[in-house]
């Protein structure tokens, strides 16, 4: 169906026929209470290609019988349409050109396109009571078909629709409705709304704004339970592109949009729709669904309304009147500066402790640190320019009187870990990588590098959560804070638990949990070489007296010979080209199973064979061992 309407938007851009056609076509009456905005613009022909390839499978009578539906189909009739639509949704045959001109010229008449639009906002199911339904697809079939044909066909229809009060006011009013909807019509609804605000954003606001008395979104934020609303809210502050792979990098802001939502106070009501949902007493799929995407909703406004803050201080867009209001209604948006909505949705989900609840709040804020820390760090140069001026203080102060109730969901907890408690290990490690001196002082004073290395030990095959530990153990031992190094290191006994694993480990290698175990003792590593710089001596502060002998064998074996190949992968090469010996080089496939057979030799090679270590079982790596390597 979308590569139908796909093609005749492609031959849309060109019009061709008998000009005898277009007289005919422009001469039907329209209904006295529709006035379009601009003239009448029927596309009575298209060009293109011979032929049109569909994708489902049916007979070739199908295409005769859509040319005589057209053929008999007066211009106004809901009837007629209905004929018409009925056969668009079964179809999946060849179309001659002549058959795609008299389509789209009937669906874009200007009163089709108003009976379309009357019928997708209907609440009355499309197909017959009697009617014998195999998917909810074909309950609305009317309403799918219409909807693929306004986001996928001629781009003049959706302009038509984006610039027209009388097409356009059907779809606010039914996503505005106070009564209950439909979730597939909203989704339709919602999704055509999109795209209309893609077309004409100017129009399509001021409408949304006078909508309802002006009690459009947060009616809308009501219907929250809709994918496709969810992702509407967030397109009224700037929109990302879909083949768009820098995450932070979104297109120009909407300034009416961020007006209309931050009058509507947006963060509020997707705080207050959050508690309600959560705090419910009846559990349904609905329930979870608006709780899910209020949270993931403030965090996608979030990010794009910093973003855009930062660009606007950036470049100065704009001029000064005009960047203090933009500005000031961003800020209002950006629950970074202002995070007591998350505030909120994290006490809400602590005190009910339900997983999905604690999932999503807890999530949101996920997000929104752990894009700010990849764009910081491997984000585009454009991105990193604007994203230095995102400051997280006051959501880490938020964060921080919550740690308890946070460490509480987690402590102690048994396998298989949940999601919703890896999302609250990888909030305390990012807080730990991102955070100030005085949260990781928080942090500390509440014992939750302990948890951590608690949980680290206990899910050994938890290769995420051991990630996220990890990075929680590197970040604190590069910082300046003497600390935070005790409180890893000697509070964890970090040094005896890494040389202990890697002496339990010999023989028997977990390549998930080895590498993590090396990553983290390379971290020591590097930490007790740049305390010898800057002491000018060795320190015996944090290695034990009766493991620095073992530690300096780990040292200089295994971990030297690990942080070369962590510096030289695997070295692989395309197929055919030789090696410096003049050797065919071994060339390894990017499947799972061979990247694992590959990560067990080579920890088969780190740890070596039994009569390659001493008798106590120190690192030592015989000098041909590592030639080899």
């Amino acid at each position: 169906m979308r590569k139908l309407f796909k093609f005749l938007a492609r031959g849309s851009t060109t019009s061709s026929g008998s000009s005898s056609r277009r007289n005919s076509a422009a001469a039907n009456p329209i209904p006295e209470d529709l006035h379009l905005s601009g003239p009448l613009t029927p596309h009575s022909s298209l060009s293109g290609p011979d032929v049109l390839l569909l994708d489902d499978g049916s007979t070739p009578a199908l295409e005769s019988l859509l040319r005589g539906r057209i053929r008999r189909a007066q211009i106004g009739s809901t009837e007629d349409l209905k004929a018409v639509l009925d056969v668009l949704f079964v179809l999946d045959d060849i179309l001659p050109e002549k058959t795609q001109e008299k389509l789209a010229a009937y669906l874009s008449h200007d009163r089709s396109v108003y009976k379309m639009i009357l019928l997708l906002t209907s609440d009355k199911e499309d197909a017959d009571e009697l009617e014998f339904v195999h998917s909810i697809r074909e309950v609305h079939k009317y309403k799918y078909v219409i909807s693929c044909f306004i986001l996928y066909g001629p781009e003049h229809v959706r302009q038509k629709i984006a610039s027209s009060a009388p097409l356009l006011d059907p779809i606010l009013a039914f996503l505005a409705s106070p009564s209950p909807k439909d979730t597939v019509i909203l989704e339709f609804a919602a999704r055509v709304l999109g795209c209309l605000l893609h077309e004409n954003s100017t129009f399509t606001v001021s409408h949304m704004a006078a909508a309802q008395s002006g009690r459009f979104i947060p009616r809308v934020v009501q219907r929250i339970g809709s994918k496709a609303v969810a992702e509407l809210l967030a397109r009224l502050v700037s929109e990302h592109g879909f083949f768009n792979l820098e995450p932070l990098l979104f297109g120009p802001v909407n300034r009416f949009g961020v007006d209309l939502l931050h009058t509507s106070r947006l963060p509020d009501l997707l705080e207050a729709r959050f508690v309600d949902a959560v705090e419910t007493e009846v559990f349904a799929y609905e329930t979870v669904c608006a709780a899910e995407n209020c949270a993931d909703t403030l965090a996608k406004v979030t990010l794009r309304a910093a973003m855009g803050e930062a660009a606007v201080a950036e470049t100065g867009m704009g001029g000064a009147r005009y960047n203090d209001y933009f500005a000031f209604a961003l800020r209002a948006l950006n629950t970074v500066r202002n995070p007591r909505g998350h505030g909120r949705m994290l006490d809400a989900a602590i005190a009910v402790g339900t997983p999905w609840a604690v999932g999503a709040a807890v999530g949101a804020v996920v997000t929104i640190m752990e894009e700010i820390e990849r764009a910081r760090a491997t984000g585009s140069p454009a991105v990193r320019l604007v994203v230095r001026q995102v400051r997280t203080g006051a959501l880490e102060n938020v964060l921080a009187e919550r740690f308890g109730g946070l460490v509480g969901l987690v402590r102690g907890c048994e396998t298989p870990l949940k999601m919703d408690k890896f999302l609250v290990v990888k909030l305390l490690s990012l807080c730990f990588r991102m955070g100030s001196a005085e949260t990781m002082k928080k942090l500390v004073g509440l014992g939750v590098h302990k948890v951590m290395m608690e949980l680290f030990v206990r899910h050994e095959n938890n290769a995420l959560l051991q990630r996220e530990v990890r990075l929680a153990i590197a970040s604190a031992l590069a910082k300046d804070f003497i600390d935070f190094h005790e409180a890893w290191i000697n509070d964890c006994d970090l040094i005896s638990f890494v040389l202990s694993a890697w002496l339990d480990f010999r023989g028997k290698p977990k390549p998930g949990y080895f590498q993590e175990l090396m990553e983290i003792g390379l971290s020591i590593g590097n930490f007790i070489k740049r305390r010898q710089l800057i002491l000018g001596k060795e320190d015996d502060q944090f290695i034990p007296i009766d493991k620095k002998d073992l530690f300096q064998k780990y040292s200089q074996g295994p971990l030297e010979l690990f942080q070369r190949s962590r510096a030289q992968p695997l070295l692989f090469k395309p197929v055919g080209m030789p090696d410096m010996l003049g050797k065919k080089a071994e060339v390894f496939d990017e499947d799972e199973g061979e990247a694992l057979y590959i990560m067990t030799r080579l920890t088969e090679k780190l740890l070596g064979d039994d009569d390659e270590f001493e008798d106590e079982g120190n690192a030592i790596v015989t000098e041909e061992r590592a030639k080899k390597l």
